[in-house]
């Protein structure tokens, strides 16, 4: 298992507890998503607070992309190395 997988499994059983070990890639998705409309469906703020928590996990979102994109670089580059 790659490292990003490893992360990316990792971050999917923070939001997903009794996630079963071998499922396909629709079923996980569909996991996550009915998780976080669960945890989002649980708050109650006014729009522009609500607004304000959506940026700031837009931001966090992006990050975790960027951090996820450069571990695949330097995974790709690492397996170059190799040839």
């Amino acid at each position: 298992m790659t490292e990003s997988k490893f992360i990316e499994n990792m971050l999917i059983k923070r939001h997903i507890k009794d996630l079963p070990e071998n499922n396909g890639e629709d079923i996980i998705y569909n996991e996550v998503l009915t998780s976080l409309i669960e945890e989002d469906m649980q708050r109650n703020d006014l729009i522009e607070d609500s607004l304000k928590y959506t940026n700031e996990k837009i931001k966090e979102a992006e990050k975790s992309c960027f951090i996820a994109a450069m571990m695949m670089a330097n995974e790709l580059i690492d397996e170059e190395k190799k040839k």
